[in-house]
């Protein structure tokens, strides 16, 4: 794997997590 794919993982990875906890967040905040 290259570097570049790496960094592209990386940042997807990244990004799926924060949205997920940006659900997790908007549910809680709903649902105290």
């Amino acid at each position: 794997m290259s570097n570049q794919d790496n960094s592209i993982m990386i940042i997807l990875n990244t990004y799926i997590i924060s949205k997920w906890f940006n659900v997790d967040n908007t549910i809680a905040y709903h649902h105290p």
